[in-house]
């Protein structure tokens, strides 16, 4: 299968030359199986131009409850082409295979104090992932190989621990209100996402509730995953052809604006 860059290339290239596009299509609801969480939108539809878009989770606990929440993809798999010096120059000597760590990974922190601290103590954030990571590789592994893999999806900006995304308002009662708002950003692969909130009282057991929020594909980046999934003859045969006449559209119009000599 083509990178998830190539094929997003790939269906533009099909919009500009069908003069067709797509819009980003969102719903919102009340998280399934939670009583306290509601996610905004449940569901994120993948078009041909989607450049991310915000989650909100909301809810109500207790006045002297705070809340921590997490949400994680499933889990996958990576695999790190690592370089070295053969001779005089610098090529792939080997690579390492990692495992069981998810696709994408965001704590959600509430504002004020020493939360990143706290979130420790109670085994989450980023750090915590490498205890259930598996690696192989042709070569051995390098011991800064989670850091390397935790810095690339930082980059990608599907790995964050973000401090005071978590903010408080009066509610009813002896309750207050909770919101939280995330990006979800443009690299993010369809499937469905976990949210798991841990509610933590002032004393006492902390509780967790939890809910989930789809991420689909629709349009032409649709018509591309199925192309090169499962026809992946005629996906090869019409990327040539829109490559061909894409470039014969471009030539053209660089002539007609008198880039030619």
């Amino acid at each position: 299968m083509m990178n998830m860059a190539f094929k997003n290339l790939f269906a533009g290239g099909i919009g500009l030359l069908w003069l067709m596009g797509s819009m980003t299509g969102t719903a919102g609801a009340s998280a399934d199986g939670a009583k306290n969480l509601s996610v905004t939108p449940k569901t994120l539809n993948i078009s041909t131009f989607f450049a991310g878009q915000d989650l909100t989770i909301s809810g109500d606990i207790g006045r002297s409850e705070d809340i921590i929440i997490e949400i994680a993809g499933k889990d996958g798999a990576s695999t790190f082409d690592l370089k070295g010096r053969i001779g005089p120059f610098w090529m792939t000597t080997g690579n390492v295979h990692l495992e069981n760590i998810p696709e994408l990974y965001f704590m959600l922190l509430p504002q004020g104090q020493d939360w990143p601290g706290k979130a420790e103590d109670l085994g989450l954030g980023i750090n915590q992932l490498a205890k259930r990571m598996t690696t192989t590789g042709t070569v051995d592994v390098p011991p800064d190989i989670f850091a390397m893999f935790t810095d690339m999806k930082g980059s990608e900006g599907l790995y964050q621990e973000i401090p005071g995304a978590v903010r408080y308002a009066d509610g009813r009662g002896d309750l207050r209100h909770f919101s939280a708002v995330c990006h979800i950003p443009a690299l993010i692969t369809s499937g469905t996402y976990d949210i798991t909130a841990r509610i933590m009282p002032a004393n006492g057991k902390t509780r967790s509730e939890s809910a989930r929020f789809s991420v689909i594909e629709t349009g032409f980046v649709k018509l591309v995953d199925d192309l090169s999934s499962n026809r992946r003859v005629l996906y090869g045969v019409t990327a040539v052809m829109v490559a061909l006449v894409a470039g014969i559209v471009m030539g053209i119009l660089f002539r007609q604006s008198g880039g030619g000599h």
